[in-house]
C-alpha cells in the first residue's frame, strides 16, 4: 500500500526520531495541524509535525524495563495514568488528543466527549455506539479501539490506536492542486488500491450488519507506512433497527448547522438527515431512515470514487440546503465530463456511476458486487454494468494473455503500418472505409437472412409442439439462431463504426443507403420477436441525426420510420364486427396484471367498428336483445391487432356462462405437461358454479338417475391416516355434518359425475358432459394467458386456498359455491381457483387411466390455484367435485 510522505521540517541534519511520540508541541505547531483538518475530520488522527530528537528518545527509553531496577513500573487503569497530552482535533461531539499510556509504553490517541454535552443523552449515546462499534469491527483497514472509559470529571472516553498520517481528504486536494511528487506516489492504481481497501472495510461491517453512512475522504486516514484506515463511525447504524440514537435530532444547543448556512463539503449533520451532504445517498438526504442499508454505503463510496476520479466532489452546493437539494434531484454529471483531462476509462466511469444512482435498485446491491467490478477492471475483464464493444473485448484479452498475444501483436503492428501507409492520402482512406464497411454490411446481411429462415423454421418447428421438453432438433435450432444473432449484430456493428468514420470525412447517399439497410434489418428482426425496446433504441438512433420526426430523411424511407414508430409504440387494433343487435356494449381496458379495468370506452351496437390502442388485454362487453350480457376477452400483442365477433347464442340457460370460441393460451411455467401454446376450442356453455351435494343427491335419489346406487354414492376421507373411505350421507340423503347441501359435491368418482351428466341430458334434451382439460382452461384463463382465473398475481383473500388462513376458519373444509366472488374468471365464472378441484373428461395419455383434475381447493396450495395446473389424485380430505359443459346450439 501507499503512504503520505512526511514533508521534511527543522534543520536537514537533525537525526530522526525513533520513539514512537512527543511529549508535548509548540503552539505553532498544533494550530498548523488543526488547520490541515475540515470539518468532519472528528476522529481522523492527523499527526503532529516538528518532533525532536529528545521527545522521541524519551519514549524509547519509556518502553525500556531495567533489571536494576529497584520495582517493577505500576500499572493502573485509570483516565488518569494518561500523560503528554497533546491535541489532533476536534468536531462538534468529541474531542481528541494525542497521550501516553504508561501501561503498555506507547501512545494512543484517545477522545472524549465535549464537556458541554456531558449531560445530553443523544449525543452521549452518539459517542459510546461509535467507541462499541468500532471495537466489534475487528478489520486491518478500521482503526482498533484499545480501551473506553470514564474521565474522574465523569466525561466518556475511548482510546485508539494512533497512526502517522494524513486523510485521503488532503492528498486529493493536494493533487488537485498540481503537487508533482504526490502524484508519483499516488497514481490512479495506488488511489484504486485505496479504494479497494475502504470498499472491504465497508463490506465486513455490512457483514456484521452495520452500515456507516458518513463515508468520505475526510473519515479515510493513510498513514507513513501503507496503513488504510476507515474512521468516524459516529453515524453507523444497526440496519433494520429502525430508528435510534444517532437519528435522534440534535439538542438546539449542539450549535447544529442550519440548512441554509454556508456548505462545508466535510460537515457531518446529526438528526433525521444524518451524514455529510456531498456524500449522502438521496434516499439518507429525505430523512427515510427505515429505507437505509447497504446500499446507501455503497452510494457514499461511489461518491468517493468519483473524487477520487476527478479530484472534484460529486454534489455542489452554496448552502446545505441546496446541497441536499442537488442529492436529491440534479443528475450526476459523469466523471469524463467532469474532469475530461483525466483520461478516465469508460468501464472506471461505468463503475462509478452504477454507484451513485439515485434510485437504490439501480445501483449495486452490495458493496461485494461493486468490489468484484472492480477487480474485474483491475484484471481487465468485462464489467457488469457495461458491455464493451468488440475492440475493448480483444484488447483485455491481450492485457491478460501477454505471452500468447505478442507473436499476434507483431503481426498486427505490422498491419497497422501498412494500413497506416496505405491510407495516407484522404480519398484513398475513404474508398477503403467505404469498401472495408461494405464488405462487412454484406457479410451481415448474409447472417440476417439466415437468421430470419432459422427463426421461421423453429416457429413452425415450435408451432407444432406442445411437450413441455425440448427435443433436439429444436435445441440445434435455437443455438444455431443465437449464434446468427451475434454474428449478424457484429458485423452490422463492425460496418457501422466504418460507415460513420467515413462520414466524417464526408457524408454521402452511399453511407446513408448502407446505414438504413442495416438499421431497417434490425427493426424489422426486433419486431418480429416483439423487442420493443431494442427497436425504440434503433428509431432514437436515427432520430440524434435526423430529428424527432425523422424530418431529414427522404421519402420512402421517412413514412417508413414512421411505421416503425408506430409498431415501437406498442400500438395495435381491435377490429369488432357486431352480427345482432345489441342494447349496449363497451371496452374494458384491463392493467398489465389483468386484474383492474383501467379504462372503459362505448362502441357501437351495430355495424363494425376498429378500435386502436396499447397491446394488452381488454374486454369487449355486450349486452343483446334480450339482456343477455357476455364477455368476449381479446389479447392483442403485435401491430396486427385482433379481431372480435360478437355473436352471443339464444337463450343461454340460467346459471350457464358462453365461452366463445378462439384461440387461448395453453400451458406454460405452471403445467407440468405444456408448454405455453395456443390452442383453438369451439364455443361451448359451461356452469358457472360446480354442482352442490344437494343437487347430486337429487340425482343419487331419483329412481331415474342414480337409484341409491352405491357406487354413485359420495365416500369421502377426513384423515390421512385412516385408510377407510366413509358414506358422506345416508340412504335417505341426509348429509354428514361436515357438509351442506350449497356446498360443491366431493368424494365422487369420474364414473358417477359422467353419470350425473347423461341423467341432466335426458332431463333438459341437451348434450351435457364433463369439460375436456382445454375448455376448463380456456374458461379459467381467458385469452391472456393469465396465471389464475383473476389475473397473473396470487392474493391469498381472492380464493379459498390453503394460504387463505382467515377464509378457512369460517369455512373448516369447503365454502357454499359462489362464496368468493373474486375468485372469477373473465368470462364470468366462479371458484375456479379454489374452494374444490374439478374432473375434467381428459386422459393424461391415450388409454391411461388418469384424467386431468383441475383447479385449487381449500386444502391445497396456490400452486393448485394456477388454471394451467393438472393434477391427477384427489388429496385427503376429499376435495374433487365437478362441474359440465353444454353445446352452443
Amino acid at each position: 500500500m501507499f503512504k503520505k510522505r512526511p514533508k521534511k521540517t527543522g534543520s536537514p541534519d537533525a537525526p530522526k526520531a525513533v520513539g514512537p511520540e512527543p511529549v508535548e508541541a509548540d503552539d505553532t505547531t498544533v494550530s498548523k495541524s488543526l488547520a490541515a483538518m475540515e470539518m468532519g475530520d472528528s476522529v481522523d488522527q492527523i499527526d503532529l509535525q516538528g518532533e525532536t530528537t529528545a521527545m522521541a528518545a524519551d519514549g524509547l527509553e519509556a518502553a525500556l524495563y531495567s533489571r536494576d531496577s529497584a520495582k517493577p513500573p505500576t500499572v493502573s487503569n485509570d483516565h488518569s495514568r494518561y500523560t503528554r497530552f497533546a491535541p489532533l482535533g476536534s468536531g462538534g461531539v468529541g474531542i481528541v488528543d494525542s497521550c501516553f499510556d504508561p501501561n503498555l509504553s506507547r501512545y494512543v490517541a484517545l477522545k472524549k466527549l465535549r464537556s458541554d454535552l456531558r449531560e445530553k443523552h443523544p449525543e452521549t449515546t452518539r459517542f459510546l455506539r461509535e467507541a462499541r462499534v468500532m471495537a466489534q469491527l475487528e478489520h486491518p483497514h478500521i482503526v482498533p479501539v484499545h480501551e473506553m472509559g470514564v474521565t474522574e470529571e465523569g466525561t466518556p472516553y475511548f482510546s485508539m490506536k494512533k497512526v502517522r498520517g494524513s486523510s485521503l481528504r488532503v492528498i486529493l486536494n493536494e493533487l488537485r492542486d498540481g503537487d508533482k511528487d504526490l502524484a508519483q506516489e499516488y497514481t490512479p492504481r495506488a488511489l484504486l488500491d485505496i479504494f479497494r481497501d475502504i470498499g472491504q472495510a465497508v463490506a465486513f461491517a455490512h457483514s456484521r450488519g452495520i452500515i456507516h453512512r458518513d463515508l468520505k475522504p475526510a473519515n479515510v486516514l493513510l498513514g507513513e507506512f501503507g496503513e488504510v484506515l476507515l474512521v468516524d463511525w459516529g453515524l453507523a447504524k444497526l440496519v433494520g433497527s429502525g430508528g435510534d440514537g444517532n437519528d435522534v435530532p440534535a439538542v438546539a444547543d449542539l450549535d447544529t448547522p442550519s440548512l441554509d448556512s454556508a456548505t462545508d463539503g466535510d460537515i457531518t449533520l446529526e438528526g433525521i438527515v444524518s451524514g455529510t451532504p456531498a456524500y449522502m445517498a438521496p434516499e439518507q438526504a429525505l430523512g427515510k431512515i427505515s429505507e437505509l442499508n447497504g446500499q446507501t454505503d455503497v452510494y457514499g463510496l461511489g461518491a468517493v470514487l468519483y473524487e477520487i476520479l476527478t479530484y472534484e466532489r460529486m454534489i455542489e452546493g452554496e448552502t446545505i440546503r441546496e446541497a441536499l437539494y442537488n442529492v436529491v434531484h440534479t443528475p450526476v454529471i459523469p466523471p469524463r465530463k467532469r474532469a475530461p483531462d483525466h483520461r478516465i476509462p469508460r468501464d472506471l466511469e461505468a463503475i462509478c456511476m452504477k454507484a451513485v444512482e439515485k434510485k437504490p435498485d439501480d445501483r449495486y446491491a452490495s458493496v461485494k458486487d461493486l468490489l468484484m467490478d472492480l477487480n474485474n477492471y483491475q484484471n481487465d475483464l468485462p464489467i457488469s454494468c457495461r458491455e464493451g464493444s468488440v475492440i475493448d473485448t480483444a484488447w483485455k484479452w491481450c492485457k491478460r494473455h501477454r505471452f500468447q498475444s505478442t507473436t499476434m501483436a507483431g503481426a498486427a503492428m505490422a498491419f497497422i503500418l501498412t494500413i497506416t501507409l496505405f491510407f495516407l492520402a484522404g480519398g484513398i482512406r475513404y474508398r477503403g472505409l467505404l469498401e472495408e464497411a461494405d464488405l462487412h454490411r454484406v457479410k451481415g446481411n448474409g447472417h440476417y437472412n439466415e437468421m430470419w429462415r432459422t427463426r421461421t423454421e423453429l416457429a413452425c418447428l415450435q408451432a407444432r409442439i406442445t411437450a413441455k421438453d425440448k427435443d433436439d432438433e429444436e435445441a440445434a435450432l435455437e443455438d444455431r439462431l443465437n449464434q446468427l444473432e451475434y454474428d449478424t449484430r457484429h458485423e452490422y456493428d463492425v460496418a457501422e463504426v466504418l460507415y460513420l468514420r467515413a462520414a466524417a470525412r464526408r457524408m454521402s447517399p452511399k453511407i446513408m443507403s448502407g446505414l438504413f439497410e442495416m438499421i431497417e434489418n434490425q427493426i424489422l428482426y426486433h419486431l418480429l420477436i416483439k423487442d420493443y425496446e431494442e427497436v425504440r433504441g434503433r428509431l432514437d438512433l436515427i432520430r440524434n441525426f435526423q430529428g424527432d420526426t425523422f424530418e431529414a430523411v427522404p421519402s420512402p424511407a421517412r413514412e417508413k420510420l414512421l411505421t416503425y414508430d408506430e409498431m415501437a409504440r406498442e400500438m395495435s387494433t381491435i377490429r369488432i364486427r357486431v352480427n345482432q343487435p345489441l342494447q349496449a356494449c363497451h371496452l374494458i381496458t384491463l392493467s398489465p396484471d389483468r386484474e383492474k379495468i383501467q379504462a372503459t370506452r362505448p362502441l357501437p351496437v351495430t355495424g363494425h367498428v376498429d378500435i386502436s390502442g396499447k397491446q394488452g388485454s381488454h374486454v369487449v362487453m355486450a349486452t343483446d336483445s334480450h339482456g343477455e350480457t357476455v364477455a368476449f376477452p381479446v389479447f392483442t400483442q403485435d401491430f396486427s391487432g385482433q379481431e372480435v365477433t360478437i355473436d352471443i347464442p339464444e337463450n343461454i340457460p340460467a346459471g350457464m356462462i358462453f365461452i366463445p370460441s378462439g384461440k387461448f393460451i395453453r400451458g406454460g411455467k405452471a403445467s407440468d405437461k405444456f408448454r405455453e401454446h395456443a390452442r383453438y376450442v369451439d364455443a361451448f356453455l359451461i356452469k358457472k358454479t360446480e354442482v352442490t351435494f344437494g343437487e347430486y343427491i337429487a340425482f343419487w335419489l331419483a329412481d331415474d338417475g342414480g337409484a341409491k346406487a352405491d357406487h354413485l354414492r359420495s365416500r369421502v376421507r377426513f384423515d390421512s391416516n385412516l385408510m377407510a373411505f366413509i358414506d358422506a350421507w345416508d340412504d335417505q340423503g341426509r348429509l354428514l355434518p361436515q357438509f351442506k347441501m350449497d356446498t360443491p359435491v366431493v368424494g365422487i368418482s369420474k364414473t358417477a359425475a359422467d353419470s350425473y351428466c347423461q341423467w341432466l341430458s335426458a332431463k333438459v334434451n341437451r348434450d351435457i358432459r364433463l369439460p375436456t382439460d382445454d375448455e376448463w382452461e380456456k374458461a379459467a384463463r381467458g385469452v391472456d394467458g393469465r396465471t389464475f382465473p383473476w389475473g397473473t398475481t396470487f392474493e391469498p383473500t381472492v380464493a379459498l386456498t390453503h394460504e387463505n388462513v382467515a377464509a378457512r376458519q369460517v369455512y373448516p373444509l369447503f365454502a357454499p359455491v359462489g362464496s368468493f366472488p373474486r375468485d372469477r374468471s373473465v368470462y364470468g365464472v366462479l371458484d375456479m381457483g379454489g374452494n374444490v378441484r374439478e374432473w375434467t373428461s381428459s386422459q393424461f395419455g391415450e388409454g391411461d387411466r388418469f384424467y386431468h383434475i383441475k383447479g385449487g381447493s381449500a386444502i391445497l396450495t396456490r400452486r393448485f390455484a394456477a388454471a394451467a395446473y393438472s393434477g391427477d389424485t384427489p388429496a385427503v380430505p376429499s376435495d374433487v367435485g365437478f362441474r359440465y359443459v353444454m353445446p352452443v346450439r
